[in-house]
């Protein structure tokens, strides 16, 4: 089995649709209408490359699992190719727009979310910019590793500004979210899961025999950071 391939063959549930939709619709009404070119880094389910293509934009995906990509295209999405990122491939010219949404944690180390970041910029349009999220390490804590293995580089809303500033990128908002909930509404959420949501039942009782449901739905009420950057010309 290739990198990530367990994600195209995991089994989804409803509560877990509806979350991931919603925050597509969410991010493509700030987007809005006219964002150029678009480029999107991890596509998963394709949540984003539907509406994406609903609207006839410009999109191209890339995906690191054959398994995520060959499912996309049976969806009828287009242009999606398979790439384990860094680096970009050469020939995708430039982008107004790229979507990273939790892809920056998968990379191995601090270096190769540098890397990446650079060559995003490189392949972005003066003015272009980058739409990112990523689970807020703030609040994840040990979750972040035990819910996937995967998972090597964490960040907090602090080294993600950081780190993108210092990739000549300028922040034009920083949120957390938990699911399409941004802001103090998405922190409510949080915190009543933490409040009804039993973690020693679970882990003891309920995971080690398959039912992860309950804590994936847990998962799902964490907050994660969501930063619009934009590319700064470097001179």
């Amino acid at each position: 089995m290739s990198f990530y391939e367990h994600f195209a063959h995991r089994r989804r549930n409803a509560l877990g649709h509806f979350v991931k939709q919603a925050f597509a619709r969410k991010i493509f009404r700030m987007i809005g209408d006219h964002p150029g070119r678009m480029l999107e880094l991890g596509p998963g389910d394709g949540y984003l490359a539907q509406i994406a293509q609903e609207r006839g934009f410009d999109y191209t995906a890339l995906d690191g699992s054959p398994g995520v990509v060959e499912s996309l295209k049976q969806k009828g999405f287009g242009n999606i190719r398979q790439a384990l990122v860094p680096p970009l491939p050469a020939d995708l010219g430039c982008f107004d727009t790229c979507l990273m949404m939790h892809i920056i944690e998968h990379l191995p180390h601090h270096e190769a979310a540098s890397g990446l970041l650079a060559e995003v910029h490189a392949h972005l349009r003066p003015g272009g910019k980058l739409w990112l999220a990523t689970p807020d390490y703030l609040f994840w804590k040990t979750d972040f590793y035990c819910c996937d293995y995967t998972h090597s580089t964490p960040f907090s809303m602090y080294t993600l500004r950081q780190l993108l500033i210092n990739e000549h990128f300028s922040i034009v908002r920083a949120d957390r979210y938990v699911g399409p909930c941004f802001g103090c509404p998405g922190l409510l959420v949080y915190l009543l899961a933490r409040c009804l949501y039993n973690r020693t039942l679970d882990h003891l009782v309920l995971h080690p025999r398959g039912h992860d449901f309950w804590y994936r739905a847990f998962l799902t009420a964490l907050p994660s950071v969501f930063i619009v950057a934009e590319k700064k010309d470097v001179t």
